[in-house]
């Protein structure tokens, strides 16, 4: 999966961002570059699960593993892929999709691979302050791909 700096310009599949909206990057992560941790707040986590499940978009046909994950041999030697994150009972599986959010700025969307919940969730990464605060207010971008 493509790196990208939290809150860089989303470049990935700018031919579906609509004209006038500027859209940023969050947890586009890659062990080759540092992200912030934090134990993850049990609201936020289950809040972004909920979102992730119910509100994924940009979905593909192919699937993405977790870099950050040791790797884990079988078959060929790659990462295993879907990723699945499980809170409270509940399974979902991620890597083929985004969770698309409008930020609190007017005409600002910040957009993640759905991995993000197993990122928060598994490795502690700590997305920025308005990614939080749009998950918590759940401000879904009604934009479906």
């Amino acid at each position: 999966m493509a790196y990208y700096e939290d809150l860089s310009p989303y470049g990935y599949f700018t031919e579906t961002i609509p004209p006038g909206i500027s859209a940023s990057c969050v947890g586009w992560l890659h062990p080759a570059h540092d992200h912030p941790t934090a134990d993850p707040d049990g609201a936020f986590a289950d809040r972004l699960f909920a979102l992730t499940r119910d509100h994924r978009s940009a979905v593909t046909s192919s699937w993405h593993g977790c870099l950050l994950c040791p790797r884990r041999l079988f078959g060929t030697g790659g990462r295993p892929y879907p990723v699945k994150v499980s809170r409270h009972g509940e399974e979902i599986l991620v890597g083929h999709g985004e969770l698309r959010l409008r930020s609190a700025a007017p005409g600002t969307w910040l957009i993640a691979p759905d991995l993000v919940v197993h990122y928060v969730t598994a490795h502690r990464y700590a997305p920025p302050a308005a990614f939080v605060e749009a998950v918590m207010a759940g401000r879904v971008v009604a934009h479906s791909l």
